[in-house]
């Protein structure tokens, strides 16, 4: 990380998860519909 700007790594982050700031480490909503998701599976 020492070697990339702020910037790039900001943008890393938001191209994968564009919830990032408003969450900031766990997206609550997501996980759950994952889960609803996964249960549907079984």
């Amino acid at each position: 990380m020492d070697e990339i700007t702020l910037w790039m790594a900001l943008t890393v982050i938001a191209s994968e998860d564009q919830k990032f700031p408003t969450h900031w480490g766990f997206d609550v909503a997501a996980i759950q519909l994952d889960i609803r998701a996964s249960a549907a599976l079984l």
